[in-house]
């Protein structure tokens, strides 16, 4: 032990030396705390950001099949009953449009402020050309059936009428090939079964473009 004072040990002669570090000054006010700014990152030039404003998508909006199908139903027996007689059925395109758009403008009324895009109005209508054909192909179905017979000897004298107007022997010889494939039971059944498909098809077609058109005037609305 030392005693105060004493610049240098007596032993061994290192020197007894005491910083005193300088006492702050707390008449200066301390600066105030500055956060670190973060780094920008880089922006990559997107033509996206620099070109004219997209125009946001109409919120999705489910669709309520159980609200749709029994106006679906409704729509497509009119327009398959009204295809059905003798002379509104040169209409049956107009009908089966009517079906589609009227199935749409049901549901808008069953759901009320549901907002109908083209897209989901396609789907709705064409629920309805599905009843429409449902109900035609089982008309056809028990047509076929009790007038099968005489349904084939119409179709064998018009191709016979064709056949004898074509000028080419090889499409007289093939529309010949046709008649007597139509004289079996098996070929009348594959004729009738490619008849339902092109119905089918068409059916399909023109009531999803009605109720595509339908939604479209739904959404003019809002």
């Amino acid at each position: 032990m030392l005693e105060e004072g004493v610049p240098f040990c007596p032993h061994c002669g290192a020197p007894q030396i005491r910083v005193v570090p300088p006492e702050p000054d707390s008449s200066q006010p301390a600066p105030p705390f500055a956060p670190e700014q973060p780094t920008p990152l880089p922006v990559a030039k997107d033509s996206s950001l620099w070109g004219p404003p997209r125009s946001l998508p109409y919120p999705t909006d489910p669709i309520h099949w159980n609200q749709v199908w029994q106006g679906a139903l409704l729509a497509g027996a009119g327009a398959a009953l009204l295809s059905s007689l003798p002379f509104l059925a040169f209409g049956c395109f107009l009908w089966l449009f009517l079906a589609g758009a009227l199935t749409v403008s049901m549901y808008q009324r069953r759901v009320p402020g549901a907002l109908i895009r083209p897209g989901m109005g396609m789907r709705i209508g064409a629920l309805a050309g599905v009843f429409a054909f449902i109900i035609t192909a089982i008309m056809s179905t028990v047509l076929f059936t009790t007038e099968g017979d005489q349904l084939r000897k119409v179709m064998q004298d018009q191709m016979r009428a064709s056949m004898a107007k074509a000028p080419d022997p090889r499409s007289a010889e093939i529309m010949q090939q046709f008649i007597n494939k139509l004289g079996t039971p098996e070929g009348l059944a594959t004729m009738f079964l490619w008849i339902l498909v092109v119905i089918a098809v068409v059916f399909l077609l023109f009531s999803a473009v009605g109720g595509a058109l339908g939604a479209s005037f739904s959404l003019r609305k809002h």
